[in-house]
This record gives structure tokens, C-alpha cells and sequence, in this order.
């Protein structure tokens, strides 16, 4: 550049001296040439005639010369210079990760440029934690002082915690194993197991509290509990042990007192024992608390009859001296006095019925006679307005017609009095009739007691 900048001083130095010859001198100059004076007082004057992309160059005690552009730039015809080309690595140099290299001439000219990775010292290194610059000096692997590198060694740290650590390995990650027990933990199967232990008895596989314990080849139940007789015990459980000793309730009896037909089995006043069979046509005696039972002798049999009471159904209360005891047997029977109205779908209304108290047990049996002005359905019951002996239903199949229901049965202890009572579900216009056939028994229920 300082070239440059004398290149122009000589061009305009040169434009000077011209201007000061024309002032001084008249004449003409050459054509597209440059004139030069010859100093003052001197009569007359030069010229300089410049070729193509020449430009004027002062000379010491000389006239200018025409010279042409050279070295490290060229000068077109249109003015244009052109630096020469010193590196023809051109382009962005440096990044994040990389430095930017230059090579100088003794001009100050960048002959060379390149990009490098950046591997600055350690130790030149500011703003870093107490003890990283040492420790990223240290090369990582199996160094003490090394960091870590994802899936490399950790090496033999001082201390670790492996509260989330995975991946573990048993068998050469862990130390002070009892012997086997690493392969326990790997493949944790029952003869492992005994493999790793060293006071177990036994074989075969572990047992778990509610599993089963298969065939032990023995076994102590001392402290045992809930064993089940029905299946958790083989064999015939002796006398001594709570048993009976035999195989059946049959066996055992026999075994215990007699096996003899015909034997008697009672209490004496120590123990149970069996009474022998008697003689044919003999009756067990019984001798009251206290004494044990024998075989008596029959015959015909005398003594004198003190009384006689008559029981549940029977009238003739107690008899001591004569009397009589009798069938103690009620019959009732009831008709209606008027039509019982069924104008409402959804209530039974009682029909005839007999008030033949609590007591006792009776038959019951009635006909009532029904009728109803369009067709519809009518149910009935024989009941004591508790307990429904019987029931049925009939059905209307045409206006204006009338029907008859029978209903039957027993009943013990009646509730209330025994009653037919019905309902027409269909219609408000049916009803009990009382007197259809001009007999007034039409609808009548009896009640007979039989106990």
C-alpha cells in the first residue's frame, strides 16, 4: 500500500511540473503526452508520452520516466489495480472448536491460512473449578485422578454410591459372597440355594409358609396345629392316644365290650360296659338310678289301672274310677246374608266365614257363588286372614254371567276366622251373590275340628 501511495504522489508531482513549464514556456507537446519543464529561466520544455497501463515515475535529478505496473499489484487500462495473488486458500477460517492459522510475508502479506483445531495448555486455562484443570490433565482410563467417560473403566474409586446404579454384575461385581451364593443370585433356584447355605438338612425344593411340604422323610409336629383327622392322619389311632383302636365305630365296640348279638350296651357306676344277651322271651328291667339293668322273665301280667287321662282331641278329661273319652270334634258352617260387592280391583272382601277360634286343627271347605256384568277375571281364597289355605281364580268369558268356586284344606291353630274372600282384578262390578238359586246358601264355608 505505501507503494501505492508514492505511485501517486510521483503522478501528481509530474502534473505540477507540467503546469509550471506551460506557464513558463510556450510551445506545443506531443499528442497524449505528458509535457516536462526544464526548470526556471530555462527556454523551452519536454514531453512524456505513457503507453498502455504506464503510469509516470519521478526520477532523482532526472525527468519522469513512463513505467509499467509491477510486483505485487498490475494497473489495468481502465484504472482498475489488481493485488497479485499471494494464497489462493481462500474462504471463512475458525469456529467454535477450531483456531484460524496465518502465514506472513516480510510484506505483511497473508501467504497462507488454514483452520486447526484448538489444543490450548491446561494450565493456561481461566475460570475453571478448584482442582479441574488437575484432573482434566490426568488421561482418562484405569489413572488415578481420571474422570469417567461414558462406558469407560471407573478404575478402583475410594468410595461410590450405587443407590441408582443398574447392570450390576453378581458374579464378578460382588465381593465377600459366601461361597455359592453368587450363583444363587444369579440363577436363585432351591438347590442353588442349599448351595449357598452351610447348615441345611435335607434336599430338594424350598418351602415357602402356605406351601405344600410334599414327602419330608420325617418330621416332628410337637408345636403343630390345625392338623385335619380326616385326612391328616394314616393309620388306626390307639385307645391310649384318644383313639379307638379299630378302623370303624362297629370294630371299636366290639373290641371295647362285646361282639356277642344281643348285647346291651349301658352304664354301671364306673364305666360303660355291655350287658349279655338274654334268654329268649326275657325283657330288660330297668332298677331305677343307681342300679344296673337285667333281664327279667315275662308273663301274663296283673296290676290294677288308677286312671286314665284323655288326650288332645278327645273329651272325658282324667279318669280314675269310669268313664268315658269321646271324639272331641266341632263343626261350623256359615252362609252370607247379602251380595258382597268387589268394586275395587285391588282388595280381596271377605266373603262367608265361621268364628271357630285358635285352638285345635281344622277342614276347611266352601263354594261361593260369583257374578259379574263384563267379562273379567275374579280370584279367591279359603284363609284365616293370615295364612291362605286355598286359592283359585275364574274367569268371565261373557256378560251377565255367574260362576262357582269350591275351595278345601287343613289349618292348625287359625290366625282368625276361616273365610273365602275375593277380588276381581279386571272390573268394579263383579260380586259375592248370596241368594242366585233363592236357597240363601249360595256362598257358605264350614269348618270341622279334627284334632
Amino acid at each position: 500500500m505505501r507503494f501505492l501511495h508514492k505511485l501517486f504522489a510521483a503522478a501528481l508531482g509530474a502534473a505540477f511540473f507540467v503546469a509550471s513549464a506551460q506557464a513558463q514556456n510556450a510551445g506545443t507537446v506531443t499528442n497524449h503526452a505528458f509535457p516536462i519543464g526544464k526548470g526556471p529561466g530555462v527556454q523551452g520544455y519536454g514531453s512524456l508520452l505513457l503507453g498502455n497501463t504506464q503510469i509516470p515515475v519521478g526520477q532523482t535529478g532526472a525527468d519522469p520516466q513512463a513505467k509499467t505496473v509491477s510486483g505485487d499489484a498490475t494497473l489495468a487500462a481502465t484504472g482498475a489495480l489488481t493485488l497479485a495473488t499471494v494464497n489462493s486458500n481462500v474462504g471463512s477460517f475458525g469456529s467454535a472448536t477450531n483456531c484460524v492459522s496465518f502465514t506472513t510475508n516480510g510484506k505483511g502479506l497473508i501467504t497462507a491460512a488454514s483452520a486447526t483445531t484448538c489444543t490450548p495448555a491446561i494450565g493456561s486455562i481461566t475460570g475453571l473449578g478448584a482442582g479441574v484443570a488437575t484432573a482434566l490433565a490426568i488421561g482418562t482410563g484405569n489413572n488415578a485422578g481420571s474422570f469417567i467417560l461414558y462406558n469407560g473403566a471407573a478404575g478402583t474409586p475410594s468410595a461410590i454410591t450405587l443407590t441408582n446404579g443398574t447392570g450390576l454384575p453378581i458374579s464378578t461385581g460382588v465381593s465377600g459372597l459366601g461361597t455359592g451364593c453368587a450363583t444363587f443370585l444369579g440363577t436363585p433356584s432351591s438347590a442353588n440355594l442349599r448351595g449357598c447355605l452351610t447348615d441345611e438338612t435335607g434336599t430338594g425344593l424350598a418351602y415357602f409358609q402356605g406351601g405344600a411340604l410334599g414327602t419330608p422323610a420325617s418330621g416332628t409336629l410337637t408345636n403343630a396345629t390345625g392338623l385335619p383327622l380326616t385326612t391328616g392322619v394314616t393309620g388306626t389311632l390307639p385307645v391310649a392316644n384318644g383313639g379307638t383302636g379299630a378302623t370303624s365305630i362297629s370294630s371299636a365296640l366290639d373290641t371295647a365290650f362285646s361282639s356277642t348279638q344281643g348285647s346291651v350296651l349301658y352304664r354301671n357306676a364306673t364305666q360303660w360296659v355291655a350287658l349279655a344277651p338274654g334268654s329268649a322271651g326275657q325283657f330288660l328291667t330297668t332298677q331305677g338310678a343307681g342300679a344296673n339293668p337285667n333281664w327279667s322273665s315275662g308273663g301274663a301280667g296283673t296290676g290294677t289301672v288308677t286312671q286314665v287321662i284323655c288326650g288332645a282331641g278327645l273329651s272325658g278329661g282324667t279318669i280314675t274310677a269310669s268313664g268315658t273319652c269321646a271324639v272331641n270334634l266341632s263343626a261350623l258352617s256359615n252362609s252370607l246374608g247379602a251380595d258382597v260387592l268387589l268394586n275395587n280391583t285391588g282388595s280381596y272382601f271377605d266373603g262367608p266365614s265361621v268364628a271357630q277360634g285358635s285352638t285345635g286343627t281344622w277342614s276347611a271347605q266352601g263354594t261361593v257363588t260369583l257374578f259379574d256384568s263384563a267379562t273379567g277375571i275374579i280370584y279367591c281364597k279359603l284363609w284365616d286372614g293370615t295364612t291362605v289355605i286355598a286359592s283359585t281364580a275364574i274367569v268371565v268369558l261373557s256378560t251377565q254371567t255367574t260362576g262357582t268356586v269350591s275351595l278345601s284344606g287343613n289349618i292348625a291353630s287359625p290366625a282368625g276366622n276361616i273365610r273365602i274372600s275375593c277380588r276381581d282384578i279386571t272390573n268394579t262390578t263383579g260380586k259375592i251373590i248370596f241368594n242366585q238359586t233363592g236357597n240363601s246358601k249360595d256362598s257358605t264355608v264350614s269348618a270341622v275340628r279334627i284334632q
